[in-house]
């Protein structure tokens, strides 16, 4: 493995929800502050919560889910704004159920467990001045989505959720999470539950030969105009996932910034859809085996 530079994450700015649709998107059930995990700080443990989001339809059956990890730059906590409601509409309306976590931020102080110890030194070599101070909140945030999805495993029939068809969604320090999540900690020795799909909104994988044959499709999107987080990691993640034999989408927003705003998150219609929309239909296809389409596509802001 070789180690690649991190980019500086940043937050993302307070966004208004807009619907999913040009229509008024149904609203998918949330019920807020359950309790997923406990998490190690150097002040002891602090608890873990999630928002779930289920589809407002009867339970049949157990439905597919979504973690999704929301960014900050390892320094925010945001799982509530932004465009979670948007994100989790439109996932509702495939009949796939958000799990919008909580993770452990730096300023949590948070204490790596044993098994992710490495992982916090490999961060710090990446980018030391930029990045050291952080590494042990990267390492918590991976640590803790894992515990969201081993949550799902003994917990998700409660809810009428399906541990096998898990995907992953992230932005910004959440796409590196999601990234690291199903890539990298195998890598590590660290085992983990594979994900159907995963989702980066500018996001960057901060090692480079993680990316294994048989490991999950990848759906990446990032702004030309991105200045936090290089355009680059977009490129070298496609050329990565196209080296290992992973399948990938790559959509490119021309004149696209940092964060769902800047990035024309809730203005670009592909399609005739809206960004969420396509997005989550991507993902629909990798949970109820459907035909994906692997586009690779530049779509102006």
């Amino acid at each position: 493995m070789t180690l690649i530079g991190l980019a500086a994450l940043a937050g993302q700015g307070a966004i208004a929800v807009a619907s999913s649709t040009g229509t008024s998107a149904p609203e998918p059930q949330k019920t807020g502050g359950i309790v997923y995990g406990f998490g190690a700080t150097e002040n002891g443990s602090m608890p873990l919560h999630l928002d779930l989001y289920a589809p407002q339809s009867p339970c049949t059956s157990p439905r597919p889910a979504v973690v999704f990890i929301h960014g900050g730059g390892f320094v925010e906590r945001s799982n509530s704004g932004n465009a979670v409601p948007t994100i989790a509409a439109a996932l509702a309306a495939e009949g796939i159920a958000t799990l919008s976590i909580q993770y452990r931020l730096q300023g949590d102080r948070p204490a790596a467990s044993p098994r992710y110890a490495k992982f916090p030194e490999d961060f710090r070599k990446a980018d030391p001045d930029r990045f050291g101070a952080r590494s042990a909140a990267a390492a918590a945030a991976a640590e803790d989505t894992v515990a969201a999805m081993n949550w799902l495993a003994v917990k998700g029939k409660e809810f009428c959720l399906d541990s096998g068809r898990v995907g992953l969604w992230g932005a910004s320090a959440g796409a590196m999470t999601a990234l690291n999540v199903a890539y990298a900690l195998d890598d590590f020795g660290i085992d983990a539950p594979r994900p159907r799909a995963v989702v980066d909104y500018y996001g960057q994988l901060f090692l480079d030969g993680v990316m294994d044959l048989g490991e999950p499709p990848l759906l990446i999107v990032h702004g030309d105009a991105d200045e936090v987080v290089s355009p680059s990691a977009a490129t070298a993640l496609a050329k990565s996932s196209a080296a290992a034999g992973i399948p990938f989408a790559h959509t490119t927003i021309r004149g696209g910034g940092h964060g769902f705003g800047p990035l024309g998150f809730f203005s670009i219609r592909p399609g005739g859809a809206s960004m969420a929309q396509a997005h989550a239909r991507f993902v629909a296809r990798h949970m109820f085996d459907g035909t994906p389409d692997y586009v690779v596509q530049t779509l102006d802001r």
